[in-house]
């Protein structure tokens, strides 16, 4: 709400300013200035906040300093898998050291969103109230492409056939909420546990089916699933087949996400909510806990202004983020496809 308010704010001043000669029209450096204003105000933080799923991801962010790549500090417990035992007086202890699994590595993807404005169109809209509407209209359509492009890459396999299509995109869900397969570095053959639960072709979605996908994730004390994210037809089907005393209702205002009537839902104490992009009949249970989106601490919506283009009489404003979705473990992790209801 903080975000939308200092907006309006924004947008308030912005009419006020030098509107004493209103049928005048702004000079060039106040449309670069104003312009400037809207992309941190806007497409900055708009692009977060105007979404729940990318909100949860962007408020829980991990900022990086760099590094060849992203690096997941994990602990894998196999007790088996070490020289530890129960022994009697008198037992020869071993002294063989075992190398554990410490940390998987992502690679580092980088986004970029671009506001051009030719100064054409600047010369039509020959009064300030015109001028602001242009710049404003330039940069909602920035911010949109952007939330939905972070969003297809939150969910997506990393893979030029998943969602973006293109393989520069962040390593989603799909490529980590898997049963097998190498994710990080690592793959189900280095680590038994190194897999998520999946659950396929499930049809009615029943409560013990829900209740048996979240508990898959659950390890008491070291991790579990803290949010499920699903289509609107799911979240009305998980709606369905829990009773009124079984789940609590929260409005989301006006973040995209809510499955019905802008809604999300509590239930074994996470929260349950839509996206847009998440293909039909699927439902995930993630924990935020491990899987974060890692960003460059100097390039987290870093901003870039030139105000004569060497090609194009125009002004661009750009933004950056780099960055990646990565999960630090995956048992913790599941999900359900094929829902029909």
């Amino acid at each position: 709400m903080k975000w939308i308010l200092g907006l309006i704010h924004s947008f308030i001043c912005l009419m006020l300013y030098k509107l004493s000669d209103n049928a005048g029209a702004f000079t060039f450096n106040e449309l670069q200035s104003i312009t400037h204003d809207l992309i941190k105000d806007k497409l900055t933080l708009g692009a977060f906040n105007s979404d729940l799923l990318l909100k949860e991801f962007y408020d829980n962010k991990e900022l990086e300093d760099g590094g060849d790549r992203i690096k997941c500090p994990m602990s894998a417990i196999d007790e088996e898998g070490t020289t530890g035992s129960f022994y009697q007086k008198g037992d020869a202890l071993s002294l063989q050291t075992v190398e554990h699994l410490t940390a998987s590595f992502h690679a580092w993807r980088m986004i970029q969103e671009t506001v051009v404005v030719d100064k054409i169109d600047i010369a039509k809209n020959s009064s300030k109230h015109g001028q602001l509407k242009l710049l404003a209209s330039k940069v909602q359509v920035a911010e949109a492409a952007m939330r939905i492009r972070m969003l297809k890459g939150i969910l997506s396999d990393g893979s030029a056939t998943s969602q973006n299509n293109d393989d520069d995109q962040f390593d989603g869900f799909e490529l980590f909420v898997t049963a097998s397969g190498s994710y990080g570095g690592l793959a189900t053959t280095d680590l038994a546990t190194w897999a998520a639960t999946v659950t396929g072709s499930v049809g009615t979605l029943t409560r013990a089916v829900l209740d048996a996908s979240y508990d898959a994730t659950f390890y008491a004390g070291q991790g579990g699933a803290t949010m499920g994210v699903s289509t609107v037809a799911v979240f009305t089907a998980i709606k369905g087949i829990l009773v009124g005393n079984q789940r609590t209702i929260n409005e989301v205002g006006s973040l995209s996400g809510g499955g019905n009537k802008g809604q999300s839902l509590v239930y074994n104490g996470i929260k349950y909510f839509t996206s847009q992009d998440v293909l039909t009949g699927y439902l995930y249970h993630i924990d935020q806990g491990h899987c974060k989106l890692h960003v460059h601490k100097d390039h987290n919506m870093r901003r870039q202004t030139i105000s004569d283009l060497e090609t194009a009489d125009a002004l661009l404003e750009r933004v950056f983020l780099y960055g990646n979705i990565a999960a630090s473990e995956r048992k913790y992790h599941s999900k359900l496809t094929g829902i029909t209801g």
